[in-house]
């Protein structure tokens, strides 16, 4: 499943409509959009509403190891050209001064650094500017193995000249330009997530079972463990011998695993 997290629904239209995608009335909290294979869920502006509706996916959809998390959205920059699209390389959170470095793909599209404020900003620099990517990129991480999740960001004013955000007509033509681009990078996307799935299946029921052998679980306790075994697998895509101390009890070593997740 490829699952796109879009600030407003006009960033949202062009992909809705360029992967036939349905609203989905179950989900009441956020404007979800879905296909068998693609979901997008329209988060609001902001980036703690972009964490807030990665938490919303996680724990209120289906969800796989191989999912592929996708932010897209407008930004600006001091000088690239209105229309350039690019995949953020070194994410930088203006609020909190943490800086955070996806993975890229090579993929055949430009890259470059992020800055995420909470207010929009009109002092353009170097890097491409926007509100929500930090908030989404730091709570995806907590769940997923980054090589699965992108930010995809699309320039839409510079230091000369912006599109008008209030027409709706065209931030949908400046996106709907990318339909080539944007159905090639998915499919490439899900690629990766075939080819991931598997492996990462495998991996998972081998290393977590010889983890849970190593103290006498009962079943409940098993059954907590395990969660947060994948969760911790999601994250680091491995699991380590010592994630369990064999010297404490199980209560002791769910507590611990708890902290290093940040639960």
């Amino acid at each position: 499943m490829i699952r796109f997290i879009v600030a407003t629904f006009a960033e949202a239209k062009p992909i809705i409509d360029l992967f036939d995608l349905k609203k989905n009335h179950k989900y009441k909290e956020f404007s979800v959009y879905d296909s068998n294979e693609i979901t997008l869920t329209v988060s609001k502006i902001g980036r703690i509403n972009s964490a807030l509706a990665v938490a919303y996916n996680f724990f209120g959809m289906c969800n796989q190891e191989s999912d592929i998390w996708i932010n897209f959205g407008l930004c600006g920059h001091k000088t690239q050209k209105i229309g350039k699209i690019f995949l953020v390389k070194k994410l930088y959170d203006n609020s909190s001064n943490k800086v955070f470095f996806p993975f890229v793909h090579d993929f055949k599209v430009n890259s470059l650094d992020c800055i995420t404020a909470d207010k929009k900003n009109f002092n353009y620099q170097r890097e491409l500017f926007d509100m929500e990517a930090s908030g989404f990129f730091e709570s995806v991480t907590k769940f997923v193995s980054k090589e699965f999740v992108f930010i995809l960001k699309l320039v839409s004013d510079n230091e000369k000249e912006s599109i008008d955000f209030s027409s709706k007509e065209e931030v949908y033509n400046l996106i709907i330009k990318q339909r080539t681009f944007l159905k090639a990078f998915c499919k490439n996307l899900k690629n990766l997530a075939k080819k991931s799935s598997y492996k990462y299946q495998e991996d998972f029921k081998k290393k977590s079972n010889n983890i849970l052998e190593k103290l006498n679980f009962t079943y409940t306790q098993k059954i907590q463990m395990k969660s947060l075994l994948k969760l911790y697998f999601l994250k680091e895509k491995k699991l380590d011998d010592n994630l369990i101390n064999t010297s404490k009890s199980c209560e002791y070593n769910i507590r611990q695993l708890k902290k290093q997740l940040s639960l």
